[in-house]
């Protein structure tokens, strides 16, 4: 009986789009991979912008102590 239905749900898949179970895992998972890339890819943005805002600040503190001098 179930092998009758997943052939069912290919049959419509195929003449119509719709999504089988197999489908949508396979989805799920490249969603979920792709979470996890984009919040690793956060971060590394948070920490460059950390590190070229404290480079602003020594080159700014370096520029006024040669004006200084």
């Amino acid at each position: 009986k179930r092998g009758l239905i997943d052939g069912g749900g290919k049959v419509l898949s195929w003449l119509f789009g719709v999504s089988t179970q197999e489908d949508l895992e396979h989805v799920h998972g490249r969603l979920d991979r792709l979470s996890t890339e984009t919040t690793s890819i956060v971060h590394a943005l948070e920490v460059q912008a950390t590190l070229i805002n404290e480079t602003l600040w020594e080159t700014k503190a370096v520029a006024d102590a040669v004006a200084e001098f």
